[in-house]
């Protein structure tokens, strides 16, 4: 017995039509791995920056204590300032219990508090002792308040340009972390540095008269009149 087979051959057209619909279902699938492979790639190669890891706003922070060793005897001092009027004054100082100047030298703490506004986080610190880091105890250490929140800093050691610095923040995991603070913190030559650099905040055309007195007795009295002054 003898089978027939028989088939239909499909015209020009038909085939034609059957050839697009291939390539537009090779670009679909091309499409569909070539998409996702891009969208990987562009998020791996996106540059990562570390957000500020201290909530800091110089302005809401009312007092702020800061930790350090003297840079010539290498003695621990500690020193307290806090906000008073929108001015900062030094509040006490443990080497120094009774302090009669409490002007604080506003512009260093100002930069003081806007460097830690943008400290950042590097990654995370080797895993080695405190000790050899620098951080037991600290070489400095921040301590700020605001009205309902209060965190502590203490750094250790810093790299040889001073961008990059051990860090502890509120007693966590300490971290490598890099900002304009380290340098800054490198000239406190000591608690004095903190100190209003003048003793007097007006400017001498503001002054008028001046009495000098040793004990309660007279030294030496003076009036202004006009670009002259006179003891009378």
């Amino acid at each position: 017995m003898i089978t027939t087979l028989s088939a239909t051959i499909p015209s020009h057209r038909a085939l034609k039509r059957s050839h697009t619909a291939l390539q537009v279902l090779q670009r679909a699938f091309s499409l569909t791995l070539v998409l996702p492979v891009f969208f990987v790639t562009s998020c791996l190669s996106r540059p990562h920056t570390s957000p500020p890891p201290f909530n800091v706003k110089p302005a809401k922070i009312s007092e702020l204590s800061l930790y350090g060793r003297d840079a010539h005897s290498g003695e621990p001092w500690l020193a307290s300032l806090k906000r008073t009027n929108g001015h900062w004054e030094l509040t006490s100082i443990s080497s120094h219990p009774l302090l009669s100047d409490h002007d604080a030298n506003e512009p260093f703490i100002l930069h003081i508090l806007d460097s830690l506004s943008s400290t950042q986080i590097s990654g995370p610190g080797p895993e080695a002792p405190l000790m050899t880091l620098g951080l037991d105890p600290p070489r400095f250490a921040l301590r700020w308040r605001t009205d309902d929140h209060s965190s502590e800093l203490k750094i250790g050691n810093s790299s040889h340009e001073l961008s990059q610095a051990h860090i502890s923040w509120d007693d966590k995991t300490h971290w490598l972390a890099s900002g304009p603070l380290f340098k800054l913190l490198n000239h406190l030559q000591g608690w004095q540095s903190l100190r209003a650099t003048s003793w007097i905040i007006e400017s001498p055309d503001e002054i008028d008269e001046i009495s000098i007195q040793n004990k309660g007795r007279p030294l030496l009295y003076a009036q202004r009149d006009g670009d002259h002054w006179s003891d009378a």
